[in-house]
């Protein structure tokens, strides 16, 4: 089912976007865009949540709730940014 083009700035709205990770479709759920919280959903498996932090070097860097889905976290985290800049403009 195609998901609708939102605005991730609208805090009173659950939104729901598609972004590719690898070869697959994953649905993004917007839980907190002020605090860059978001369910990474792939087809056939639980959602995952992610969530940007500072690390040790205090750069920004993305991670999953709980840890060890960190290849997912970062990939899904890059494409949230992409589409985060392109809705900002």
């Amino acid at each position: 089912m195609p998901m609708s083009n939102t605005s991730l700035g609208d805090e009173g709205n659950r939104q729901r976007f598609q972004i590719a990770v690898g070869d697959q479709t994953a649905i993004v759920e917007v839980i907190s865009a002020k605090n860059k919280i978001y369910a990474v959903e792939l087809p056939g498996a639980e959602p995952v949540f992610i969530t940007q932090i500072r690390n040790a070097d205090n750069r920004l860097t993305w991670v999953s709730i709980p840890q060890g889905q960190e290849q997912l976290s970062q990939e899904a985290g890059a494409r949230i940014d992409e589409r985060r800049g392109l809705d900002q403009s």
